[in-house]
């Protein structure tokens, strides 16, 4: 088979067609290089800017920061400075002071402690007046109504203006379930609401009776300043004493919480003895 030759139409025209598509590539390669170069000088100049950026606003801080220590410095040594002559001029009026009233008359004496008496009664009675109008002034009244608002799912009792703000206001929208407290018995009832004698010693005495049914002993230092039912102040130390053992010692009667391991009618024996004994005298 013989080679076609040089002149032949196929050949001629993949010739020229061959070398433009070389070009192209070689035109597209080098834009490609310029336009990364391009964006990464770009990037370096931007990066060079923000960190320039930050290093400015370090530094603006770091001067305030400075500027700042500096004022708290001069304020705290002219501080310590002024209140060193304040004691310097205290120490120098107390003593003259005393030279003026070791000569002072007894009369003058009177006569200056009362009015010094009566100056701050007045500076008492202004400043409470004062403080009331500022009260009065600056207080907004919050009206939250009556609790007349029930609970749909624990019949809970809600203020007026209070009630739907919020689901943890009682029950969490039904979702924490308790059960009702039982119903007080009859006799115990009448001993918080009658008026009676009987009912009047057993609320004076509540919490001794409380105690008489507890299994450990609650011993306070009592503040009898305090009134009101229910109402306990302690002053000092708090003891909290156990049994350690369910059998009394020798020659001593069961208590606290000794009493349970024996039948009702001993353990209301036991007890009435404890609170009449040891409680009421």
């Amino acid at each position: 088979m013989n080679r076609p030759p040089a002149s032949h139409p196929s050949v001629s025209c993949t010739e020229p067609y061959l070398t433009l598509d070389q070009n192209n590539q070689t035109n597209f390669t080098k834009r490609k290089r310029d336009i990364y170069e391009e964006n990464n000088n770009q990037r370096k100049k931007l990066k060079k800017e923000r960190i320039k950026q930050r290093r400015s606003v370090a530094d603006d801080a770091s001067r305030e920061k400075q500027k700042h220590a500096d004022k708290e410095r001069k304020e705290c040594s002219r501080s310590f400075a002024d209140h060193e002559s304040r004691e310097k001029q205290k120490e120098k009026e107390k003593a003259r002071l005393a030279i003026l009233r070791s000569n002072e008359k007894e009369t003058v004496r009177e006569k200056r402690l009362k009015t010094n008496k009566n100056n701050m009664s007045t500076k008492r009675r202004n400043d409470k007046k004062y403080q009331g109008e500022c009260a009065s002034d600056d207080l907004i009244p919050l009206i939250i109504g009556l609790p007349n608002i029930s609970c749909l799912y624990c019949d809970a009792l809600l203020f007026e203006n209070e009630s739907g703000r919020s689901k943890h206001a009682c029950c969490h929208k039904g979702k924490s379930k308790i059960d009702n407290l039982p119903t007080t018995p009859l006799p115990l009832k009448k001993l918080f609401t009658d008026n009676n004698e009987e009912s009047q010693h057993f609320r004076r005495n509540l919490r001794k009776y409380n105690n008489a049914f507890a299994m450990s002993s609650f011993c306070p230092t009592e503040d009898a300043t305090v009134g009101g039912i229910g109402s306990l102040k302690i002053r000092g130390n708090v003891e909290i004493r156990g049994t350690a053992s369910l059998l009394p010692q020798k020659d001593a009667a069961p208590s606290l919480a000794q009493i349970y391991i024996y039948e009702k009618e001993d353990a209301l024996t036991l007890r009435t003895f404890k609170v009449t004994k040891t409680f009421f005298k």
